[in-house]
């Protein structure tokens, strides 16, 4: 396994309730855009399902795909992540899609992790097939 580490940087966050339920839980959906540097160059694009239990804290799946590139290889491909926002940070693991790589992606696997406190966060991303 190859270990890519980078940081990605909120471009666009739109989000919006999806379903009344009794307070103080909520039920959101986030689409969203993120600049990626470091290791892989690009954007992250995709949206969020978030289940508030109140203002502090919620638990989240998202499925994001990233398009750009690493070093000479460029293409995109599909991450799966789930988390929980707590203590004001939001604490991710990420898996790559298998099979949904195109390009100079076509084989990539991995799975990664990232704890986000602010507008910019660093990643860690393991990969094969790059």
């Amino acid at each position: 396994m190859r270990k890519l580490t980078g940081q990605f940087e909120i471009a666009n966050w739109e989000e919006k309730s999806f379903l009344d339920v009794p307070k103080p839980l909520k039920a959101h959906e986030a689409e969203i855009s993120y600049k990626v540097s470091g290791d892989l160059d690009g954007m992250l694009n995709g949206k969020y399902i978030m289940i508030y239990l109140d203002d502090k804290t919620a638990q989240y799946i998202g499925a994001l795909q990233f398009t750009g590139s690493y070093g000479e290889k460029e293409g995109s491909f599909f991450v799966q992540e789930t988390g929980l926002f707590d203590n004001n940070t939001a604490n991710t693991n990420w898996s790559i899609i298998a099979g949904s790589g195109t390009d100079g992606f076509a084989e990539i696997t991995g799975e990664g992790r990232y704890a986000a406190t602010d507008k910019v966060v660093s990643f860690e991303l393991e990969v094969d097939g790059v």
